[in-house]
């Protein structure tokens, strides 16, 4: 099948966003398809100093990239919906698959096919996108709505009542981790327990609860890997005076991995409410599938995570983590005492994640889940 993948995403950067369109569209052309994702051309955006995107993000060279330009004038979005919308079609796709709103409602309007994939509920503030999305939902070019969590399908159910029966629940997932990758070292592996949180530092992400955890547990180490410089400084100088937590700053997504492996135990300390956006006022909290569970499966490590409805979906409590009340700090320090006094409940946690991980939480699983009729 020829697949052009409309998304929103900035490549090479940071973002779980533009992590999860390379390893989908590697996926996809894992299973047998021909792959073209078409992706931002924000120079701003980009993580300086890449010159390969594909090895930055730890993928095949297996699938076209193209790179398109997002007009710097007001409803600018959606332009570059109509530009993605109109690239998409040049090849006779098959199908256009799109984690762009704008991107796949011109795509529909030329008469492809689509899928539609969304992380959250559109904003009825946002008048045009909301309108977007009503149009897609009554299009008969639409195949099929992937979302990402049960709470995100009820909830489009619930207010889309054409969409039933068109909804495919596809939580993220994970690469498996080769033979030949192997841990970093840290100084005190071993004779210290080893803890640790991946990922980005914003508002809901739970770093009020790695930097008490750590002051609590002054018998362990603590690693946080990942967040935004800006992120990363500010939390640094809160925490200038817990000598067991060390940041480690940006890694190279195709070397995450090998920090997970380093670990002990890995944190996953969401919050009810989870910012994201410039002001920080969208809440993806109630809809998530962090990247980082899945990870962290793959990586066959002890999770320690939030006691969240929505990570339920994926996680279960003494089965393939400990779940703790997000704030209750003396719930977490209990949880980490019992790993930490516990080594064969570690490993038998790390196991079951890493068993689930393999039957259902791959990329390839999941971009065969997305595609079944």
């Amino acid at each position: 099948m020829r697949i052009s993948y409309i998304s929103q995403s900035t490549v090479p950067s940071r973002s779980a966003n533009s992590i999860h369109v390379m390893k989908m569209c590697q996926a996809f052309a894992r299973n047998g398809h021909e792959v073209r994702l078409l992706a931002m051309d924000d120079v701003a955006g980009r993580e300086p100093g890449v010159e390969d995107a594909y090895d930055f993000h730890g993928v095949e060279r297996s699938f076209d990239l193209v790179h398109l330009p997002v007009p710097r004038v007001r409803g600018g979005n959606a332009l570059y919906g109509l530009l993605s919308g109109l690239r998409a079609g040049r090849s006779a796709p098959d199908l256009v698959y799109a984690r762009h709103l704008a991107g796949c409602f011109f795509a529909a309007r030329r008469g492809l096919p689509v899928v539609l994939e969304v992380h959250h509920p559109w904003d009825d503030r946002r008048r045009g996108e909301a309108w977007m999305f009503r149009k897609i939902a009554a299009s008969k070019c639409l195949r099929r709505l992937v979302v990402i969590t049960h709470a995100l399908k009820a909830y489009h159910e619930e207010r889309y009542p054409e969409l039933v029966g068109k909804i495919r629940v596809a939580p993220d997932g994970a690469d498996p981790v080769g033979d030949d990758v192997h841990a970093v070292v840290l100084q005190n592996a071993g004779e210290r327990l080893q803890v640790g949180y991946v990922g980005h530092l914003y508002a809901g992400k739970g770093m009020e609860v790695v930097s008490e955890l750590a002051r609590k547990c002054p018998w362990a180490d603590f690693h946080v890997v990942g967040g935004k410089d800006e992120d990363r400084a500010r939390w640094q100088a809160r925490c200038a005076d817990t000598r067991n937590l060390t940041f480690h700053g940006h890694v190279a997504p195709n070397d995450v991995v090998r920090y997970m492996l380093a670990l002990d135990v890995a944190l996953l300390p969401n919050q009810p409410f989870v910012g994201v956006g410039a002001s920080g006022a969208r809440d993806i909290g109630p809809w998530t599938s962090p990247l980082k569970a899945f990870e962290y499966f793959a990586a066959r490590r002890a999770i320690i995570a939030s006691d969240l409805p929505v990570l339920r979906e994926i996680l279960r409590h003494e089965s393939n983590a400990l779940l703790c009340a997000p704030r209750d700090i003396e719930d977490w320090v209990r949880s980490l005492e019992r790993l930490r006094d516990d080594p064969a409940l570690r490993a038998r946690l790390g196991q079951a994640g890493l068993d689930a991980f393999r039957k259902s939480y791959t990329w390839q699983a999941r971009a065969e889940n997305v595609l079944r009729d």
